[in-house]
């Protein structure tokens, strides 16, 4: 993840824009609490200290979230050889990620903000990191003109905001425009947890809102899917980031039945069921296509699910530098969760796919991962 300081994006910023920004300044400068305190809210004393007590973290490599050159040091020391980078939440202008409810104009002023932020701090000559863009939902065409700007500047994909504020589901055809133009340029569409930041009252509130946020992050697909938008635009690819992989089989099995009408399962099989709609493929067969998961920190028990999920459609990401992903302790994790996993299938799930998704330069990589290591005997 990475986000400027509040003060590094006003260069960013139309002049007519900057009166805007101050005065919602405040609300992203709240945002700058003792992360400590905050995230011992949320998780146990022993991951909180694990984490924010590690030299890593007590010399500054948190920087990383603005400083490239930073970054780039923390992610060699962990063998780290690329990345994909996401914005951090409640650190663009206007709320722009997670998608605000505020003016249409203000929103897309945020994301270019933004995008053009990082387009200047990504390193493009070394070709190790594949920056992801913003877009707003209000008007699409200009998303689009937005999306050929980043692509010219450098970035590979596009996060689509989960929270959708009134506007149509992604199987609508008003974002065909979107979908034409990233199939075009090759840039992956993402979703990514909390990118649906919705508040939810009374009782169990906090629970509420991490489940219905992961399933808002998984919603895209299934309407993507069976909105035939693979099916018009073959060349599109689609990650779904941060949400877990262990959904993944039975949603797949679930939209077969209602494509086929052929329940699979021993308690559904005395049903007669209509299929839902007709085409050339099914969503398991239009998933492993054009889709892919980003397992961030993946634990054992997803490494374990890979075959059911399909060995080329995960991604390893080590969600740099939040407190609940690997860094600083990558190697360990990666030997707890990747120990008697083929030389083959570690080497698809920790880059091989990411370079068939991104388009990384394997060779470029793989000397950069020589020096680095970690090594496949490292893995246990």
């Amino acid at each position: 993840h990475a986000a400027a300081r509040p003060d590094d994006y006003r260069p960013y910023l139309e002049k007519r824009h900057l009166g805007a920004y101050e005065e919602w300044l405040p609300r992203m400068r709240r945002g700058d609490v003792n992360e400590r305190e905050l995230f011992g809210t949320q998780f146990g004393s022993a991951t909180v200290s694990q984490h924010f007590d590690a030299p890593a973290v007590t010399q500054g490599g948190e920087d990383g979230y603005w400083d490239f050159s930073r970054r780039l040091r923390e992610l060699e020391a962990d063998g780290v050889a690329a990345e994909v980078i996401f914005p951090n939440p409640a650190n663009v202008p206007f709320d722009a990620f997670p998608l605000g409810a505020g003016s249409p104009e203000l929103l897309l002023a945020g994301a270019r903000a933004y995008n053009r932020w990082l387009a200047d701090r990504i390193d493009h000559a070394s070709g190790r990191q594949a920056a992801i863009a913003l877009v707003t939902l209000d008007d699409i065409e200009a998303s689009a003109a937005e999306l050929r700007w980043c692509a010219e500047a450098g970035l590979r994909g596009v996060l689509l905001p989960a929270n959708l504020n009134g506007h149509p589901l992604y199987n609508h055809p008003r974002y065909e425009p979107l979908w034409a133009t990233c199939a075009e340029l090759q840039m992956p569409v993402h979703t990514h947890a909390l990118t649906s930041a919705h508040a939810v009252p009374g009782p169990g509130a906090a629970a509420i809102a991490l489940h219905e946020t992961l399933w808002h992050t998984q919603r895209p697909l299934w309407c993507m899917i069976f909105g035939g938008v693979f099916e018009r635009h073959p060349e599109l690819r689609f990650v779904v980031t941060e949400a877990g992989v262990e959904w993944i089989p039975e949603l797949l099995e679930r939209m077969d039945i209602a494509f086929t009408g052929q329940p699979t399962q021993e308690f559904t099989k005395h049903l007669e069921l209509q299929p839902l709609l007709r085409g050339a493929l099914r969503p398991s067969e239009i998933f492993r296509r054009n889709c892919w998961a980003g397992a961030s920190f993946m634990p054992k028990a997803e490494t374990g699910m890979r075959h059911q999920i399909g060995v080329d459609r995960l991604m390893w990401g080590s969600d740099y530098p939040h407190v609940e992903g690997t860094w600083p302790h990558t190697k360990t994790w990666l030997r707890d969760a990747f120990a008697g996993v083929s030389r083959g299938e570690a080497e698809r799930m920790l880059g091989a796919n990411a370079v068939e998704c991104y388009g990384f330069d394997a060779a470029c990589l793989a000397d950069v991962a020589r020096r680095i290591g970690p090594t496949y005997e490292d893995l246990g």
